[in-house]
């Protein structure tokens, strides 16, 4: 198979999908999401922009208008919402948000229902102690 004459792609480095900073002709990465307990951030991106947040654990991003695309940092997977779709994670990394058009963006905290917990103990019947021993 013959080289491709590009350095980027010929160099004995990681590929990766993102144009240095020094190399990008379009819009940057925006600033960077931290949500606090309270608040609720919605973020309008413009297409082809990126977005950062710190730390994805226990928030919900909703897509409200267009598309975008996910990746969490040491994730194989990337995930693709549109318009009333939600991504969830419990996973203590970054992720980027890339607009794969015009997109409207909340980032919300998440909130666990406590309904499948309290179903999950109903189905336990109670024992009497003397039978839990043995």
């Amino acid at each position: 198979m013959p080289m491709i004459p590009n350095e980027r792609l010929n160099a004995c480095v990681a590929k990766s999908i993102f144009i240095p900073l020094r190399n990008a002709k379009d819009y940057a990465m925006t600033a960077t999401t931290t949500v606090t307990a309270s608040s609720t951030c919605e973020l309008q991106l413009p297409r082809r922009a990126l977005h950062s947040i710190n730390d994805a654990a226990g928030l919900d991003l909703v897509c409200r208008e267009g598309s975008v695309w996910i990746t969490l940092d040491e994730d194989q997977k990337d995930y693709v919402i549109e318009a009333g779709e939600t991504f969830t994670t419990k996973e203590h990394r970054r992720a980027v948000v890339y607009a794969l058009e015009t997109s409207r963006v909340a980032i919300e905290r998440t909130r666990y229902s406590k309904k499948s917990t309290i179903e999950t103990f109903n189905k336990f019947q109670p024992m009497p102690l003397m039978n839990a021993a043995r």
